[in-house]
């Protein structure tokens, strides 16, 4: 796992669309995924920045200071806290700032931080001039900070500068304009997104993956998944948890779930297959009955039949 980076502008719907997705993600049946929203006043590792020295920090010793902080942080080590992270503002804001408050240059910058800790993924968000203005007037308490680059020459100018940085960065990015995309629309969106492209998925080896549950599927069901990925189809992921104890762990199919899936790719001798895994500490590895997907057995009294893409029953 790693983490997900939200950048853009005040008033762009960011933080709305990553607290948003946080809380869908866990509860939207193609993902039942745990992620965590951090926020953008704090590093991955809380413990890194010294919040009471950087406030006694001019702008220029303020982005040398937190970029001296970002060279330290680190995502958790222990497999037991794994977990997808959203991040709200990182890096790229920095220099960002340092770009529009401390004077620095573009090119000066981004070649320090390709040592720092790298997001899978950006989304860039953006909107017009007239929607950001509304919704800052609309949220009430503006700084004057915020207040001076709602002119519509700045608001264009500060748009195509935060495009540039992280355009610069080479992060695989998306840009996401929230102009007419207000409220749910905009967090349904996202998570098209990370369907589409797969962002949140893992590639799990399927020879570590066992099922607890059916132990058995259907031949037919098996057939048509294995016809569906030889030919090019789009297979949603599976969904695994993975119980760890220590360095020690164990890929189980979420309820049995995604068998079928997981069979197909083993009988097209595919080494790994695209998952959705949740982290889950334990203390035992014991269960009732543990079977592999090779060891999948066919159910009995399969009426289903594979014809020309579809099953017949």
């Amino acid at each position: 796992p790693g983490f997900i980076l939200f950048e853009g502008l005040d008033f762009t719907g960011k933080t709305f669309v990553a607290k948003g997705a946080t809380k869908s993600l866990a509860k939207d049946a193609r993902f039942n995924l745990k992620v965590k929203y951090k926020h953008s006043k704090e590093l991955i590792n809380p413990n890194i920045v010294d919040s009471a020295l950087l406030k006694t920090l001019k702008p220029k010793e303020k982005v040398n200071y937190l970029l001296s902080c970002y060279g330290k942080d680190n995502l958790p080590k222990d497999p037991e806290e794994f977990c997808e992270i959203f991040k709200d503002r990182y890096f790229p804001y920095i220099i960002f700032y340092a770009i529009t408050y401390a004077g620095f240059k573009i090119d000066d910058l981004i070649p320090l931080t390709k040592k720092l800790l790298q997001p899978k993924h950006i989304f860039l968000f953006e909107c017009s001039y007239k929607e950001r203005l509304r919704r800052a007037k609309k949220r009430g308490l503006i700084k004057q900070d915020e207040l001076d680059s709602l002119s519509e020459k700045s608001h264009n100018k500060l748009t195509a500068l935060y495009r540039k940085i992280i355009e610069t960065t080479k992060i695989p990015y998306t840009i996401i304009n929230t102009t007419y995309l207000r409220g749910d629309r905009s967090i349904n969106y996202l998570l098209t997104q990370l369907e589409k492209n797969r962002i949140l998925s893992q590639e799990v080896k399927i020879s570590n993956i066992v099922d607890i549950y059916e132990h058995n599927v259907f031949k037919s069901t098996a057939e048509f998944k294995f016809q569906e990925l030889i030919n090019g189809h789009y297979m949603q992921p599976i969904q695994i948890i993975r119980r760890v104890s220590g360095k020690k762990y164990v890929d189980i199919l979420k309820g049995g779930g995604g068998r079928h899936r997981a069979y197909a790719y083993f009988k097209a001798k595919r080494k790994t297959i695209p998952s959705y895994v949740n982290y889950e500490p334990t203390k035992s590895f014991k269960f009732r009955k543990i079977t592999f997907i090779k060891d999948l057995k066919f159910r009995k009294n399969d009426k289903g039949k594979v014809v020309r893409g579809s099953i017949i029953y």
